[in-house]
């Protein structure tokens, strides 16, 4: 019998029908990743506050310091049940997104030339019950994909450029393609 992969990541690790297999741990004692982060990547957890009317959450404060860069435009994008947005990724663009609606895989990969993790591949779920900025740098190479097979997905994205109708800057990659060692399931 062939060994199987991880419904959610068939990448991470081998499952072998005949024998249990090990996992390795993925966050530490202190609940911290121990993956490799990308380099320029920035992750700032989010605290919503609750009360008994609602709540409410900070998407971005510029007196965070995470960069310098303006907030120009905003978008409010979806992601069907299922289906994965991307390979994409920008020239003179960085993506700052915050997940609002469901579970949001984000996969990214960085192969920018002379960037000292060129070749690493990191992974983020966005969604409420994660609260999280994350901060895309020019070059790398990203794709969300809903985790839901039955609810739409809606994150936020507030890039460092307004969207040029005339000239997007916009890269796309097949989601299987020679430039990033990753399928998604």
């Amino acid at each position: 019998m062939s060994a199987k992969r991880s419904k959610y990541d068939r990448n991470e690790f081998e499952l072998d029908p005949a024998a249990p297999v090990l996992i390795p741990a993925t966050v530490n004692a202190d609940g911290v990743s121990l993956q490799r982060q990308i380099h320029d990547v920035i992750v700032r957890r989010l605290q919503p506050h609750l009360d008994a009317r609602g709540s409410v959450m900070e998407a971005w404060d510029a007196r965070w310091g995470i960069d310098d860069l303006p907030v120009t435009f905003t978008e409010v994008a979806m992601v069907r049940p299922g289906v994965v947005k991307g390979w994409v990724r920008h020239a003179k663009n960085t993506d700052r997104v915050v997940g609002v609606r469901g579970d949001l895989r984000w996969s990214l990969y960085d192969d920018r030339e002379g960037s000292p993790t060129c070749g690493v591949l990191n992974h983020f779920v966005l969604g409420p019950r994660n609260p999280i900025l994350l901060v895309i740098p020019i070059g790398v190479w990203h794709a969300a994909w809903n985790l839901s097979s039955t609810e739409e997905a809606i994150f936020l994205n507030h890039p460092t450029r307004a969207y040029q109708h005339a000239e997007p800057d916009k890269e796309l990659l097949p989601l299987e393609n020679d430039v990033i060692p990753y399928q998604f399931p």
